[in-house]
């Protein structure tokens, strides 16, 4: 048993290392995401919890690549049509957005980047009428795959800590509401 766990190290330590892939470059790409967890503090109407929201979206960055170092800065956004929440019905549908001003920062191993996040962060609840408005900080971390020279397919996971207001009937009725809003997304994308 020693012997085959020798001979397995001994392998591992004279293969050559694994194609280091290119992450140089500008990208562009489209998501798919679940609003894992969405808070909203009180905004006049009492406090709100998303049940579920789908967020769809298109994303474009660049990064450079630095030894296995990868870093770079991103612009996203997203949108989600119709969002249930567990503690209140609305007579109309509520639509999501969001958009993301991202500073990323990796590390290479080889086909796949592993990366940190942080991000300036909009979002928007409105039914059409009313409006909640937030903005503030965002971290994550994500995972991309490499799975051909420029197709690059991944996930990421933003937790934001967000301040907004409430506008009803395009006036301002409520300030300070704290919006917690964090999300799980898969992506895929072409790298230039």
């Amino acid at each position: 048993m020693k012997t085959l766990a020798a001979v397995t190290l001994a392998g591992f330590a004279l293969a050559p290392m694994q194609a280091q892939a290119d992450w140089s470059g500008f990208y562009f790409g489209a998501s798919a995401g679940n609003v894992t967890e969405g808070k909203i503090g009180d905004s006049g109407i009492g406090e709100l919890e998303v049940d579920q929201a789908y967020p769809g979206g298109l994303f474009l960055g660049y990064q450079q690549q630095s030894g296995r170092l990868v870093f770079g800065g991103e612009y996203a956004i997203g949108i989600a049509g119709d969002v249930d929440f567990k503690n209140r019905e609305f007579a109309n549908d509520v639509a999501y957005g969001e958009g993301d001003l991202k500073a990323r920062i990796g590390y290479s191993f080889g086909e796949i980047l592993a990366y940190g996040l942080i991000s300036s962060t909009a979002v928007i609840f409105t039914d059409g009428d009313d409006e909640l408005r937030a903005s503030g900080l965002g971290i994550g971390v994500g995972v991309d795959f490499a799975a051909s020279r420029n197709l690059i397919v991944g996930f990421e996971y933003i937790a934001r800590d967000l301040e907004g207001e409430v506008v009803e009937n395009g006036f301002q009725t409520a300030d300070d509401v704290d919006f917690d809003v964090n999300s799980f997304t898969f992506r895929v994308s072409y790298k230039f």
